[in-house]
């Protein structure tokens, strides 16, 4: 599928001017339809459950597996990303005296389920953010013989700044450190294979860059992560059999069906496995090589205009998120000037954060700098 066939299919290209989908992505018909279509069919007593509900759940993880590197064995649906996040945090062996090291800009998703183990005596460590970027070695310096987890974002959420997986993933290996990365600000508009990043635990919400309905997503684990860790919340949907209902055996199932407790999401279901069909359809480096064009395009002018762009752009550090600093006014009051044009961004912070996906067009981006530039 080509770029202008892909851009027919959000209805929300009719109407506005969306560049927030680091914040939440409209849904593209084949989203909408898998969701609307299951409603329908349930509302009419068509839908049988039991085995179709498998089939559903296992075509999502083996596209999702797809998608990230994985082995479809060891993709657990999640509630979104903290509960993704959790299933490490709440489900590995700590010791009083162990740490975890995270940065100072990460998103409170990643940063929480860890703040929750002081109580067990694990300390949290932050690395220091130095202009716009987390380095290496400030990571470095904070890993020792008793750091278990290192924390991190494929994408940091206010500047769109990409971390450089692979060398963390590296520096985790040498360590003996389990790497979880929140992927929620990359994956669907990034390429990622997570053996190569040495990933050992990726976890993404479906309603940001994978275009898919909120309440529901994914976390792919590594072989490694499977054997240290154990589900803290054990269901009837967690144990190696679970259709023999009055059987009562605790035994876990041997792949990450262990991490689902109970019943899914089925209409988010539904709709999750519509956006991760449609982006490997389309393909995730063709979507990647797009998001960077537009992405480009947007600082380019933003540079003609005089301002300021907070978003790292050395290599290998874009994303589909260009941050900038208003001209004059705040990051609040810019914002909500562009909505009155419909167009959409989102204010972090001083900054305003626009995000661009495959689907927008060079047009949305002029028009986007057309409107700064009629900023008094």
């Amino acid at each position: 599928m080509d770029i202008t066939s892909a851009r027919r299919l959000f209805p929300a290209a009719e109407n506005v001017i969306y560049l927030n989908h680091a914040s939440m992505s409209p849904s593209p018909v084949p989203v909408r339809d898998a969701m609307t279509g299951l409603l329908e069919s349930l509302s009419a007593g068509r839908f049988i459950p039991g085995p179709r509900i498998s089939e559903m759940r296992d075509e999502v993880a083996r596209r999702a597996a797809d998608l990230v590197g994985a082995k479809a064995a060891r993709v657990a649906l999640v509630r979104n990303t903290t509960h993704g996040i959790l299933l490490a945090s709440e489900g590995l062996p700590w010791e009083a005296g162990d740490n975890v090291v995270c940065a100072n800009v990460e998103f409170p998703a990643n940063v929480y389920p860890w703040l929750g183990l002081k109580k067990k005596g694990v300390e949290v460590r932050f690395a220091r953010e130095v202009d716009g970027r987390i380095p290496l070695h400030e990571v470095a310096r904070l890993v020792d013989g008793r750091t278990r987890v290192l924390a991190l974002s494929f994408v940091e959420f206010t500047n769109g700044y990409r971390n450089d997986l692979v060398a963390l993933g590296e520096l985790c290996g040498q360590a003996g450190v389990l790497f979880v990365v929140d992927g929620i600000q990359g994956l669907g508009a990034l390429g990622l294979d997570m053996r190569e990043a040495g990933v050992d635990l990726l976890s993404a919400g479906g309603h940001k860059w994978l275009c898919g309905p909120m309440g529901i997503g994914i976390a792919a684990l590594s072989e490694r992560a499977m054997a240290e860790m154990e589900p803290a919340h054990v269901g009837w949907l967690s144990v190696r059999r679970p259709l023999e209902f009055l059987d009562y055996d605790m035994t876990l199932a041997p792949d990450a069906h262990r991490f689902e407790e109970g019943s899914p999401n089925l209409v988010g279901l539904a709709g999750l496995g519509a956006a991760l069909g449609l982006i490997l359809e389309i393909g995730i480096e063709k979507i990647e090589r797009r998001v960077f064009e537009l992405s480009g395009r947007l600082v380019e002018g933003l540079g003609r205009l005089g301002v300021e762009v907070a978003s790292p752009r050395g290599e290998g550090e874009w994303s589909g998120i260009v941050s900038f600093r208003p001209l004059s006014g705040t990051a609040i009051e810019l914002c909500s000037h562009l909505s009155s044009r419909s167009i959409f961004v989102s204010p972090r912070g001083e900054l305003v954060r626009a995000s661009c996906h495959y689907w927008n067009s060079e047009e949305d981006i002029d028009a986007l700098l057309e409107a700064l530039g009629d900023v008094p």
